[in-house]
């Protein structure tokens, strides 16, 4: 308990620092969004490519990672908008939302710290893995089923779209580009390894003051039964489900099966509130999920780790 303590306490008070400059105005709104942005177009990607650069390529064995998260993933999504739909009566763009919301975690600005200082380079190899595909995935089911609402859903385009998008994100590009390099068997230029060493060091620190920061512009509004349901769904039945089908199911090795499990059960990524904003369906529900689902994982997360590692 003392080395996890360790572990997490520098977390949660890089978290408790960003919401406090943000509260007191020495971050503005505009000032978390600037950092949000370097660490997203430049901090995290400099980790990522240089740990793709220098690591293990992907082989038929990864598979089981992506089987044992997507796989639960994707069911809680199907069951989510079913019951949204058909039970609820929910549009189609409200169910695709909250469905994205029990399903998309935070896995770059909490999930990289977490995992990096909990399992070291191969567990954040397995979480690369899970973030490679994690976002194109659900945010094109989603802009689907929104657009579907809308009346004017083309899955052709659809899909093109989120391609096209996906194809110009950093952090896929980064490690896209970090497994190409590692295909031509060169070591990393010394001031390159040296220059991403530097950048990607940021990272952290960066992102979970960006994280405390974000924190500070929600408040709890409407949808309280909304946020509560994604929040439970989030940290505790997703995970569950990873783990049955992680350990139980596939045998993984007890490092994939904690990463893929911590990576379920992370709080909701502030991308899902972009969507819910953008159509304009369900904006605090979702917020207040992300807000919730963040500050109860402060003690969700520990507890599985202390479990699994």
């Amino acid at each position: 308990m003392t080395s996890l303590f360790d572990i997490l306490a520098p977390v949660l008070v890089l978290i408790a620092l960003g919401y406090a400059l943000a509260r007191g105005g020495a971050i503005t709104p505009a000032g978390e969004a600037g950092i949000a942005n370097v660490v997203f177009f430049a901090t995290t990607p400099a980790l990522l490519f240089r740990a793709m650069a220098g690591t293990e390529l992907p082989g038929w064995r990864d598979a089981g990672v992506l089987v044992a998260y997507f796989v639960p993933a994707l069911a809680v999504y199907a069951g989510w908008v079913a019951i949204a739909t058909v039970l609820r009566g929910r549009g189609w763009a409200s169910a695709g939302i909250g469905a994205m919301g029990a399903c998309f975690g935070n896995t770059v600005l909490l999930g990289i710290p977490i995992v990096e200082r909990a399992f070291g380079a191969p567990g954040l190899r397995v979480l690369v893995l899970i973030v490679s595909i994690h976002s194109a995935i659900f945010f094109t089911l989603t802009t689907l089923l929104a657009e579907a609402d809308r009346g004017r859903a083309r899955i052709r385009d659809t899909v093109l779209a989120t391609a096209r998008t996906m194809a110009r994100n950093a952090i896929v590009l980064a490690i896209f580009g970090g497994a190409l390099w590692r295909l031509t068997g060169m070591p990393l230029w010394a001031p390159l390894d040296g220059a991403l060493a530097l950048l990607g060091g940021a990272t952290i620190p960066l992102a979970l003051i960006a994280v405390g920061s974000g924190l500070a512009a929600f408040r709890l509004g409407e949808g309280a039964g909304g946020l509560g349901a994604i929040t439970f769904v989030k940290l505790a039945g997703l995970p569950a489900l990873v783990w049955l089908v992680a350990a139980p199911g596939l045998g993984l090795d007890a490092t994939t099966v904690a990463v893929a499990t911590i990576a379920a059960a992370l709080p909701v990524g502030t991308n899902v509130y972009v969507i819910a904003r953008r159509y304009g369906v369900d904006e605090s529900a979702v917020a207040g999920a992300i807000l919730v689902s963040t500050l109860a994982s402060a003690a969700t997360v520990p507890v599985l780790i202390a479990l699994l590692r």
